[in-house]
C-alpha cells in the first residue's frame, strides 16, 4: 500500500508543476486538433508553439534557481 501512496503522491507533485500543466494543455490541443478539427499541422503550430516555448522557458527559469541555490548552499559561511 505503502507503494501506492508514493506514486500517487509523485503524480499530485507532477500534476501541479506548470511544465506539466502546458504540456497537458498542449497536448490536448494538438489531439483535438487532429482528431475532431479538420486542422493541419500549419494550423496547429502556431498555438502549440508557444506553449512548449513555455516550458522551455520555465525549465531554464527553474535550471538557474536551482544552480544558485546550490551555489549559495555551497559558499563558505563567514561569521562576523
Amino acid at each position: 500500500m505503502t507503494a501506492f501512496k508514493s506514486i500517487w503522491s509523485a503524480i499530485k507533485v507532477l500534476a501541479l508543476s506548470r511544465k506539466f500543466q502546458v504540456a497537458a494543455l498542449s497536448g490536448v490541443v494538438w489531439a483535438i486538433g487532429r482528431v475532431g478539427l479538420k486542422v493541419t499541422q500549419e494550423d496547429l503550430l502556431p498555438v502549440v508553439g508557444p506553449l512548449w516555448a513555455y516550458i522551455f522557458g520555465v525549465a531554464i527559469e527553474d535550471a538557474g534557481k536551482a544552480k544558485a541555490q546550490i551555489q549559495a548552499n555551497a559558499a563558505p559561511k563567514v561569521l562576523l
